[in-house]
């Protein structure tokens, strides 16, 4: 099924730890820091079958140990958290809502100078994906020349609804007791479903074995909070086949953890807050 990939890790700032807890990273999960080496580790595939032909394209990548096997490019970021949060608790009060629900949220580089390399990292990364995908589709470039990268932020979001077809009518709903009071969700569930919940959590303060990340909810975050963010990438084209594709790139949230809380001052004692390789949030 693949990993989550990593942005590179020059410039990652000491105080905050290593992506993968100390471990060396494979060089096939970073995203690369050069665009030129993007041709030897992703490529952009189309779906001929795809029931939405605007999003028929994806980007795949490919493991060293499995050479002809590609997988979705997933990214992880990290950064901390803007207001507001209430965008990240499904909360539908009108049944005409459904079709366009979304949990989203963003991240800026922290005010504190360590921050920086992380930060022009992560945004060196988003620039690359997004640029590669425009270039091989032969799309306009969206480059923000001048831009700082202190200034800038990563968006994510993700559909809550799910369109019910042919292929997917048989799957349960994610929901559960007390996710939908107002009885919408009910209301609609004959054409759209929620059939994927945003995965939330946060370390564990055990930090022993593998337990290292517990499950939690929307109320675990707060603003300044510093998270790890795992998003899919979405490429939607617009246009006629003969004309120049209109291409947009869509960071689609896939799981947010909480590394260290916005009221937890920066000391020595705090310093090297660990970032796990790989997140699988375990029920607290």
């Amino acid at each position: 099924m693949g990993s989550f990939i990593q942005v590179p890790t020059f410039g990652f700032p000491t105080a905050l730890g290593l992506p993968s807890g100390g471990e060396p990273i494979p060089a096939w999960r970073l995203v690369p820091y050069d665009i030129a080496d993007f041709d030897e580790w992703a490529y952009v595939r189309h779906d001929n079958v795809a029931s939405d032909p605007t999003r028929a394209k994806s980007l795949l990548y490919r493991e060293l140990s499995a050479a002809q096997t590609f997988f979705p490019v997933k990214i992880r970021f990290q950064g901390r958290v803007l207001p507001p949060l209430n965008s990240m608790l499904i909360e539908i009060r009108a049944v005409g809502e459904a079709k366009s629900a979304r949990q989203d949220i963003t991240l800026r580089c922290g005010d504190a100078d360590d921050d920086d390399g992380l930060w022009e990292s992560t945004m060196r990364a988003v620039d690359n994906v997004k640029e590669y995908i425009y270039c091989v589709l032969g799309a306009p470039s969206k480059a923000r020349a001048g831009v700082s990268h202190l200034d800038r932020t990563v968006f994510a979001q993700r559909r809550v609804f799910t369109k019910v077809r042919s292929t997917n009518r048989q799957l349960p709903s994610a929901l559960r007791e007390g996710d939908d009071p107002h009885g919408i969700c009910e209301a609609v569930a004959k054409d759209w479903k929620v059939t994927s919940r945003l995965s939330m959590g946060r370390l564990a303060p055990s930090m022993v074995d593998d337990n290292r990340t517990v499950a939690c909810d929307h109320t675990a975050f707060k603003a300044g909070d510093f998270v790890d963010i795992g998003v899919s990438v979405e490429i939607v084209t617009f246009g006629r086949f003969d004309e120049k594709p209109r291409v947009d790139v869509h960071f689609c949230l896939e799981h947010v953890l909480l590394l260290r809380s916005a009221d937890v001052e920066v000391t020595d004692a705090v310093a090297g807050t660990y970032v796990p390789q790989d997140v699988v949030f375990a029920e607290a």
